[in-house]
C-alpha cells in the first residue's frame, strides 16, 4: 500500500467531533516525525474513543442527523432518502444488510417532524 492510498484511509476531520478532533490533534502533535505514520496514529487513537463511546450516544439514526443539520425533508422525499441514509448509518452492522419497511420510514419521519422544534 502506497502513501497515497493510505491517505486515501484517513479519517476526515469535517467528520469527527470536537473530542475526537482535540484527541487526533494532541496524538498527532505528541508525534516527534510529523508524517503519516503520525497521523494514523491519530486515526487509531480516535477510532479507540469511538469504540468506548464516552459519551454514550451510540448509533445516530438519519432523522436526528437531518434534523441536527437543520435540513428540511418533504414527506415523498422521505423515503426513498431515508432508505439511503439508514444503509450508510448502520453499514457494517447487520441491520443494514435488511430492507427498511414502510413502517419504519412511517416511524422515523414522525420522529423526524416532532423533533423539528428541538433543532431551532
Amino acid at each position: 500500500m502506497n502513501d497515497d492510498d493510505v491517505r486515501k484511509m484517513l479519517l476526515r476531520s469535517s467528520a469527527m467531533t470536537a473530542r475526537e478532533q482535540a484527541v487526533w490533534a494532541a496524538v498527532f502533535a505528541r508525534s516527534e516525525a510529523f508524517d503519516l505514520g503520525a497521523a494514523v496514529q491519530a486515526d487509531e487513537a480516535v477510532k479507540a474513543l469511538r469504540r468506548i463511546d464516552p459519551d454514550e450516544l451510540g448509533p445516530t439514526t438519519p432523522e436526528h442527523q437531518a434534523l441536527a443539520a437543520g435540513t428540511y425533508i418533504s414527506e415523498g422525499e422521505f423515503g426513498p432518502w431515508y432508505r439511503v441514509a439508514w444503509r450508510l448509518a448502520m453499514r457494517g452492522s447487520k441491520c443494514a444488510m435488511e430492507e427498511v419497511t414502510s413502517q419504519q420510514i412511517e416511524s422515523a419521519y414522525d420522529a423526524y417532524l416532532r423533533g423539528q422544534g428541538d433543532f431551532y
